[in-house]
């Protein structure tokens, strides 16, 4: 089976930054780029792993550069509804909308300009509807 052809080959491209993609550069910079894919999932509803495309290229690319520019293009014309799963409560766009955020910062070109973990804790923990740290039992703390 090539490797264009195996279905955890094709999933494990999908979570890939370009810069490890192309030249194989690790870096917790990595992770990040992969964490804002997972973000951008839970608020789209749309899995890396669905397609209709029967392509494993197309498949591969499925949140690639298109799915990112699109976000991006919805992002800048304050069009989140185009973004966001339809089946989400209206009540949260607030914390969407700073979700959406987090996930274009996350998915940057340029890996130095990604946020580290801890910027990205502190984002999410103040991108919650509760009050305060204080009341947030779950709250992230690295």
């Amino acid at each position: 089976m090539s490797v264009l052809a195996d279905p955890i080959a094709i999933l494990f491209r999908t979570c890939m930054p370009p810069e490890f993609l192309k030249k194989g550069k690790a870096s917790t910079k990595v992770d990040i780029y992969s964490f804002g894919l997972i973000i951008l999932e839970m608020v789209t509803g749309k899995s890396r792993k669905s397609s209709s495309s029967s392509s494993p290229t197309e498949k591969q690319n499925l949140y690639g550069k298109g799915r990112i520019k699109e976000v991006r293009e919805h992002w800048e014309k304050k069009d989140i509804e185009k973004i966001k799963d339809a089946s989400m409560d209206t009540k949260l766009d607030d914390e969407i909308e700073k979700c959406i955020e987090i996930t274009l910062d996350c998915m940057v070109e340029d890996p130095e300009m990604r946020p580290d973990i801890a910027t990205l804790a502190r984002r999410l923990n103040d991108a919650s509807p509760a009050a305060s740290y204080k009341s947030r039992p779950h709250e992230i703390n690295l």
